[in-house]
């Protein structure tokens, strides 16, 4: 049975609970009932997979460990945002300031990856944590008012590359993890 990979960077928990706890003043105000995603769930998607068949986890697993000594990668939060589709909002983010060295990681992998038959990104990387997936019935005035919104916060060191799955249920996505290594070894 396949199942939906993605490659992503792990965020430290102190990271996690102040871009959380940022939040709590927008969930407070919107005052509804939106599925925000929950903070144990915030991660640095570096390349989204898809569909796997089983025999092929084990070669990306192999891949992935050829990185173990890519370094760390440090990151700031710097602003809220949407990306939208055909004008309207769907995705709200928070974006990430970084060193340029995370490209040639994202590079990389997406190379390594295309050896295994996974389409290359076309798309230039931009990181970002999703926070909330739009929904059609969402009133998101209050929400707009976020967009461009600056983050303060101090800046946070991403050392963990992890593969998980995401299963989609009724209720979200549930995200299991497979795999992880540490960059800095």
């Amino acid at each position: 049975m396949s199942r939906r990979l993605f490659i992503s960077l792990e965020l430290p928990e102190e990271a996690k609970y102040l871009l959380s706890n940022t939040l709590s003043e927008l969930r407070e105000k919107s005052g509804r009932k939106w599925k925000w995603e929950n903070l144990v769930k915030y991660h640095l998607t570096l390349k989204f997979l898809g569909e796997c068949d089983p025999e092929i986890e084990g070669q990306i697993i192999q891949t992935l460990k050829k990185y173990s000594a890519s370094g760390v990668f440090n990151f700031t939060y710097e602003k809220f945002g949407f990306f939208s589709e055909r004008g309207i909002p769907r995705i709200f983010w928070a974006g990430l300031g970084f060193e340029e060295d995370i490209y040639a990681l994202v590079h990389k992998i997406d190379l390594d990856m295309s050896v295994l038959n996974f389409v290359t990104e076309k798309r230039r990387f931009n990181p970002h944590i999703t926070l909330l997936r739009i929904k059609d019935f969402y009133d998101i005035r209050d929400l707009e008012e976020f967009d461009g919104r600056k983050i303060s916060g101090d800046s946070f060191t991403a050392d963990t590359l992890c593969l998980y799955n995401s299963e989609l249920k009724p209720s979200g996505s549930e995200y299991s993890k497979i795999f992880e290594i540490n960059l800095s070894n």
